[in-house]
This record gives C-alpha cells, sequence and structure tokens, in this order.
C-alpha cells in the first residue's frame, strides 16, 4: 500500500497492526544514451510498490535524487551531496517513528547511495531503537546470476543492459521512437581509476556515461525477467527483516 494514496487513518490503523516500512531511492543521473535519465528511482519506485502490495507492507514516495556527484558532467543529472541525503533520510524516518515505524526496510537502486544510507542508518541508530536494513537491488546474488545468464560480460557496471532492460518493461512509453547507438560504440573496457572521482574524472573514463556495459543490448523481455526475479528476492528478504530483533 502506497503511503500517498492512503488518508492519515489509513496510516494510524496501519500503524496499530504493523511496523515495517519500506522506503525506495533511486538517483537522477544519466544512463547513457540509450538509457532514461530516471532509471534508478523508476526502477526501486516500481519495486516498493510491487513488494508493498504483495506483503500488505506501507511503502512511502521514492526519493528520485542521490548522489550522482560524478555523473555531473553529463546533462540532466541532479545530484545531492552526501551530507544533505544523511539529514533528509533522518528527517524522514524521525517522522515515520513518530507515528508507529520501527522497522525501515531500504530498497535502493543507485551504487553512488550506498556508503550514504549505511552512515545515514548508523547515526539514526545511535539515537531510536530501530530496525535497518538496505537492499541493492543489481547487487542482489539471484539477479547477479540471472544477468550473466541473459547478458554474459556486456551487462557491466552502470548504464546496464539488466536496469535499461527493465525500464524498457516498466516503461514502454519512454523509449517510442528511440533512436540508438550502434552497438560498437560502447566499452566493454574497465579503466583502473581511483574512487570516489571526480565528474571530469569520469567522463574523460566513461565518455559515453555507460561503465563497462553495452545498453544497446537492452529488451523489455528479459526486463520482466529480471523485474520479477527481483520483486520475489526482495520480498523473501523484507519477510526474513520482520523476524529480526533489534
Amino acid at each position: 500500500m502506497r503511503l500517498e494514496l492512503l488518508s492519515y487513518e489509513h496510516t494510524a490503523t496501519y500503524f496499530q497492526k504493523n511496523d515495517t516500512v519500506i522506503l525506495s531511492l533511486g538517483s537522477t543521473e544519466q544512463h547513457s544514451p540509450d538509457g532514461i535519465i530516471g532509471t534508478d528511482y523508476l526502477i526501486t519506485a516500481a519495486l516498493a510498490e510491487r513488494c508493498g502490495e504483495d506483503l500488505g507492507l506501507l511503502s512511502t514516495p521514492v526519493l528520485p535524487y542521490g548522489v550522482a556527484l560524478h555523473h555531473m558532467g553529463f546533462s540532466g543529472t541532479v545530484t545531492l551531496k552526501p551530507t544533505t541525503l544523511i539529514l533528509l533520510l533522518e528527517d524522514i524516518i524521525r517522522s515515520l517513528y513518530h507515528h508507529g515505524a520501527r522497522r525501515f526496510f531500504m530498497i535502493n537502486g543507485h551504487g553512488g547511495n550506498i556508503h550514504t544510507v549505511m552512515a545515514a542508518f548508523s547515526q539514526i541508530c545511535a539515537d531510536l531503537r530501530i530496525a535497518t536494513e538496505i537492499a541493492n537491488w543489481w547487487h542482489l546474488p539471484e539477479v547477479v546470476q540471472k544477468e550473466q545468464e541473459l547478458f554474459g560480460a556486456e551487462n557491466g557496471q552502470h548504464a546496464t543492459v539488466s536496469e535499461i532492460s527493465v525500464t524498457r518493461y516498466l516503461y514502454p512509453e519512454a523509449f517510442t521512437d528511440w533512436k540508438t547507438r550502434p552497438p560498437q560504440d560502447y566499452s566493454l573496457h574497465k579503466p583502473a581509476i581511483s574512487w570516489p572521482i571526480h565528474r571530469d574524472g569520469f567522463q574523460k573514463n566513461f565518455p559515453l556515461g555507460s561503465m563497462a556495459s553495452n545498453p544497446s543490448k537492452a529488451d523489455a523481455d528479459s526486463g520482466a525477467i529480471i523485474f520479477e526475479l527481483t520483486v520475489a528476492t526482495i520480498n523473501n528478504l523484507i519477510t526474513k527483516f520482520m523476524l529480526k530483533d533489534y
């Protein structure tokens, strides 16, 4: 059930019986010429909504902005500073805690958010007795295995064949009359670079924005397979999370 579609009476009733909330976080950033800028948050929004429906749990509106500093060399990218994201997450969790939430399961769609989310959870858990967990959907072992079966080495690390396939499945209207770059334009080379990296360094090493991936290979049918597998995997993780002590 989606928080934004409920009344305060509905949510009050929910928190009388349940203390678990599904959070979702993404990013607004370039995903190569073949991917849409909202990829990271559109996928996590869909995952959170579906998992909430399957498990009868409350999902909050997706946070569409994340830590994407290294993508700022590409038009359309919007980024938060890590300190901003920490403060934002703290305010959201404290608000929901006030209403009765005690377990916060985060579905994350962007690698640049991981360290910041963990820092935020550490900071908040020092003050509030709550349970927190993060699922970086593309890192889940079951998903990684399926990606390798479907795409092999061409899946890559950013603007992956997998994530763009999922967006093609979920949001086909975004790809109407879409012109893709020739597959040979994409390099699968993995340069040795230092992380975190400045936006100019990132753009120099990854001029098309993709990282060792060939996003032109994406297709909606594969996206459907990946999405359904991810939903099932996260549902299982949330079910186990709800049984953990804190």
